[in-house]
């Protein structure tokens, strides 16, 4: 049971990981922030998704069983 709930964790980290960078460029070319994201702004952000990539990748791998 815990196997399967590290593993849903995992997928859904590893797919948080995978729309943090998207959704940022997104937001960045709609201007739906009503202001520009600095480019060290963009850097957190990528860092952030392949970061959530990572741990979600490693739970998913503990999960496995």
């Amino acid at each position: 049971m815990v196997h399967k709930a590290l593993r849903f964790i995992g997928q859904a980290m590893q797919v948080t990981g995978l729309l943090v960078l998207p959704l940022a460029i997104a937001m960045q070319l709609t201007n739906s922030l009503q202001r520009a994201l600095q480019v060290s702004q963009m850097v957190f952000m990528a860092i952030f998704g392949v970061c959530m990539f990572v741990i979600g990748l490693i739970l998913r791998n503990i999960g496995q069983e």
